[in-house]
């Protein structure tokens, strides 16, 4: 008889190029208007899982992302704007932005220009004019009794708590 059991043991979530009619893209070829989700895979030694960017945390830096498992909802969609060639992202009235701190960013006002590096990581500059790299603080180098909730942080740089991690721009549409 045929069986509905696993064949296999389940992988962890990848971010593949395409989701439910969501395709990846390159952060070059946004255009205004586009509709995305930004998912981060954290460094293997870390946590190794996806998460992906709400739009709904205010300025609550410790709700800002939850674990990507292949499904886009409503609360994790950003609208591209580009006014002069810079790209900012909002959700309605409201903007992506970031403060000068490591738990810096804000979903609770006025949109920040963002940016690519050439690392792979999104970037934004903060008040004080320190480019700042987005990416998963994911349990404090993978101790997971610091930081109950991984979230996504705000660093100078991407060589220690957010290090050799992956960002995917996914369109929605």
């Amino acid at each position: 008889e045929p069986t509905t059991e696993p064949t296999e043991e389940p992988t962890e979530c990848t971010t593949p190029d395409e989701i439910e009619g969501a395709v990846a893209v390159s952060f070059a070829d946004l255009q205004d208007g586009d509709v995305i989700a930004i998912v981060i895979t954290a460094n293997p030694e870390m946590t190794g899982k996806d998460y992906v960017l709400l739009n709904n945390f205010g300025s609550d830096a410790y709700s800002n992302a939850a674990v990507f498992e292949g499904t886009f909802t409503e609360t994790m969609y950003w609208t591209v704007k580009i006014v002069d060639g810079k790209v900012y992202l909002v959700n309605g009235e409201i903007g992506l932005s970031i403060l000068d701190n490591n738990n810096g960013l804000r979903a609770d006002g006025e949109a920040m220009v963002i940016e690519m590096d050439e690392s792979g990581y999104l970037k934004m500059t903060d008040p004080s004019g320190n480019v700042r790299y987005i990416g998963v603080y994911d349990n404090n180098l993978g101790d997971v009794s610091k930081v109950a909730n991984p979230n996504i942080r705000t660093y100078k740089n991407y060589t220690n708590n957010t290090k050799d991690q992956t960002t995917t721009i996914y369109k929605i549409g």
